[in-house]
């Protein structure tokens, strides 16, 4: 018998709200979500020899922009893609089998349907059979819980879906956005955003590593059984020639893919560092089309991730150990698209950009993005900062207060702003794994006038924005539970 998920809610008929579906498993564990603004065009799922263990989701917005959610799970060596051309195809359901025992309830293979075909199984085909029966939907999004407990994966899994006349209907028209091929000029590193290095610093005579990319087509990752050894760009300087960010290095396998430049370009970077040494271990590239990887050997718990909306990698940096990778950064440069009509997107207005967050996939999700300009700032920190907490003013003069993002401990400092002659333009700190998760260790706040900051212990890897004139910070987003796991700004300026 083919157990069959139920939905939850209905949609009321005054909206183009997405409702859910199911969900179907064990409700134990972190729970976790994401729901794009368009529609879902790609997954990338990792399975162990019983059961899927991980998402990773690549979503469209409403105008084509790209996005790509947090891994869910945990990284196995088995890994598969699915990659649509949407608009032209998109997931319509999901089935598979899925697994419950006295210790463990997982799902143990999945099935993505679409309006054009099915992709998988993917996994173990044991257990009970399910479906998610959606005639005339579109799924949007995914939800559930993951726990992974001495190797046995427990959780449950949703989709939210909306109805295809309301997502791909006249009003809904997706326009396919390319970069703004200026990019590739001349970069300067004080121009672009530094992120990083994730990785470990083994002395302070390490050697540091920088290049700039100048329109990337070809990567070539060189790796051992363990660990990452060295990163081969081609680019379009006119010469074609092979471009190292490690010199010195020797590996036993490699692996290279070509990028479509400028229609494609890189977004963001994962991967995992190893367990003790905590050089890098596994790699993985995400575009704005697709999704590169897993290079390397995924067997650490240290996970590391960046993305940055509206923004395009531009270069690496990292730290030279000699024999091994030890740590690796991006510069990333903010963007204004094209449409497909050529209709110029980048004219003379502010624009508010997301960045971050910096840090680890510990806690939960928490977001500030008040109507009015942040003035004080509440910080707790001891060996880790442990909570954070705001005050703002509205274009009325009206004060309001935040929840306080963390936990209890740490002593307490006041930063007060001299607003409107003073406000927020950058942050930056460091983090580090503590306690077994990974938190924000360090912070410091940038204005237009000074420096707020250290706070906490700087021991870690360190993370800065360094934004330019006339940029302020609007607000804050991140992660957190007993500490603060992640930090990210939302930033607001003219556009480039």
């Amino acid at each position: 018998m083919v157990e069959k998920a139920s939905y939850s809610f209905e949609r009321s008929h005054a909206d183009l709200e997405a409702f859910q579906v199911g969900p179907l498993g064990e409700q134990k564990g972190r729970e976790w979500s994401y729901k794009s603004k368009g529609a879902i065009t790609g997954i990338m799922i990792s399975c162990d020899s019983y059961a899927v263990v991980s998402y990773v989701f690549k979503g469209v917005d409403e105008n084509g922009n790209t996005e790509y959610s947090d891994t869910f799970g945990y990284h196995d060596k088995d890994v598969h893609k699915v990659m649509l051309d949407w608009p032209h195809e998109y997931f319509t359901s999901i089935s598979g089998t899925y697994y419950q025992g006295q210790i463990a309830h997982y799902f143990s293979s999945l099935c993505f349907h679409t309006n054009l075909k099915k992709y998988g199984p993917f996994g173990s085909v044991s257990g009970t059979p399910f479906e998610f029966p959606m005639n005339g939907r579109i799924i949007v999004g995914f939800y559930g819980s993951a726990l992974s407990h001495e190797n046995w994966p427990h959780g449950t899994l949703g989709v939210y879906v909306k109805h295809s006349k309301d997502l791909l209907g006249p009003s809904s028209q997706v326009q396919v956005v390319k970069p703004n091929t200026k990019v590739v000029g001349p970069l300067k590193k004080e121009d672009c955003i530094k992120v990083g290095p994730w990785g470990w610093s083994r002395s302070s005579t390490e050697e540091e590593l920088s290049y700039m990319l100048k329109g990337a087509t070809e990567i070539k990752i060189g790796y051992n059984g363990d660990s990452i050894k060295g990163m081969f760009f081609k680019s379009l300087d006119g010469k074609g020639e092979e471009n190292s960010l490690k010199t010195n290095t020797c590996y036993e396998k490699h692996e290279v893919f070509s990028l479509n430049w400028p229609e494609e370009y890189l977004v963001s970077i994962s991967g995992t560092l190893r367990d003790g040494v905590k050089d890098i271990e596994s790699l993985c590239f995400y575009t704005n089309r697709t999704i590169y990887g897993p290079f390397g050997t995924m067997r650490g718990n240290a996970p590391f991730r960046f993305y940055m909306k509206g923004g395009i990698i531009v270069g690496f940096h990292g730290l030279d150990g000699g024999d091994y990778f030890d740590a690796l950064g991006v510069y990333i440069k903010h963007i204004q698209g094209q449409t497909e009509n050529n209709e110029d997107c980048s004219c003379n207005k502010e624009v508010t950009t997301k960045a971050g967050p910096f840090g680890g996939q510990g806690g939960t999700d928490w977001n500030y993005k008040p109507n009015g300009a942040i003035t004080e700032i509440t910080i707790s920190h001891g060996w880790v900062i442990d909570s954070l907490s705001f005050k703002t003013v509205d274009k009325n003069g009206k004060s309001q207060y935040s929840d306080k993002f963390g936990g209890e401990g740490g002593d307490s400092d006041l930063i007060k702003l001299d607003w409107p002659k003073e406000y927020l333009t950058s942050i930056s700190g460091t983090h580090h794994t503590f306690e077994k998760q990974h938190v924000i260790e360090s912070l410091c706040f940038h204005t237009n006038r000074t420096k707020y900051g250290p706070f906490g212990r700087t021991k870690g890897s360190p993370f800065d924005l360094p934004f330019k004139d006339r940029v302020s910070v609007i607000g804050f987003h991140g992660r957190a539970c007993n500490y603060i796991n992640a930090i990210g700004v939302y930033q607001k300026g003219p556009s480039s």
